[in-house]
């Protein structure tokens, strides 16, 4: 039986507030594409088809699946999470793989709300307690928190803002690295249209999800980081949509939301992905 916490009135008013979720079309932090040195190492760097993406646990022995029960899952996320959660199917495969699937999202407090980059230091260090506990009975607590920003934050126009981004997920890092109990798992930003970024923010965008999955949880136990905008982000340089959403995922030229195609697709990954971190199959 499903025990998903996101009430049918809820999921009714997300999708009414998928537009909330929106993006810009200008470069931020007044930087233009044509300003930017496409020469500044490891920028423009095209990623092997070939790359494994799936990583695995630094040290296995710093978390552990509960025995006897099926381990409790939250996912905190916006318009785009509630279509791979929904449309995409991916809170039935959970529960089909063995978790209690809860969701959390707009309307469900200032976890729910608050889902940007500097967000997360201060849902992680003022509302920790709500966040491993939301809606759970006196006593439990998450076993799995996943959670990911929506695709505006992949707009990355500047090093000093990709510099930022690391320093709040680094503050997040310091808390849990507090609880080996439970596992985090980061996600990496979706990617947006091209028309709603410039290149140099798009690789920048990349750039972030790279350091996530191959720097940021090293040698932590209790973390895994799913990149999201490996599977999402176009990977051929000549191409318009190159670490961009991939022109088959999108619904039109100005809409960053993942279409269905794209919602199945990171449903069935995730699912996989997850399935194997915590059992190993």
């Amino acid at each position: 039986m499903h025990r998903l916490t996101l009430s049918f009135a809820v999921i009714v008013i997300s999708l009414l507030l998928m537009t909330a979720c929106t993006s810009t079309t200008s470069a931020e932090d007044g930087t233009s594409g044509q300003d930017y040195d496409t020469n500044t190492p490891g920028m423009d760097q095209n990623p092997d088809e070939d790359t494994e993406i799936e990583p695995v646990l630094e040290d296995t022995t710093g978390w552990q699946a509960p025995e006897g029960r099926a381990p409790r899952f939250v996912f905190v996320h916006h318009s785009t999470g509630s279509g791979f959660m929904f449309d995409g199917g991916m809170a039935d495969m959970l529960e089909e793989a063995g978790f209690e699937v809860h969701s959390r999202t707009y309307g469900d407090g200032w976890v729910g709300d608050n889902t940007n980059p500097d967000h997360f230091p201060v849902t992680f260090t003022e509302h920790f307690e709500d966040l491993i506990t939301w809606d759970l009975d006196e006593g439990e607590y998450y076993d799995i928190v996943a959670f990911k920003s929506c695709y505006p934050a992949s707009n990355i126009c500047s090093d000093e803002k990709l510099e930022q981004y690391k320093g709040y997920y680094e503050t997040v890092r310091d808390v849990t690295r507090e609880h080996p109990e439970i596992l985090f798992v980061p996600m990496s930003t979706p990617p947006l249209v091209p028309g709603a970024t410039e290149r140099h923010c798009a690789e920048r965008a990349r750039q972030f999800a790279n350091w996530l999955v191959n720097v940021y949880p090293v040698d932590e136990g209790n973390m895994a980081v799913f990149n999201l905008f490996e599977i999402l982000a176009g990977d051929d340089s000549n191409s318009d949509d190159f670490n961009c959403l991939k022109s088959e995922y999108q619904r039109n030229a100005s809409d960053s939301h993942p279409n269905h195609d794209a919602n199945v697709a990171v449903a069935e990954r995730f699912t996989q992905w997850l399935n194997w971190i915590v059992f190993g199959e």
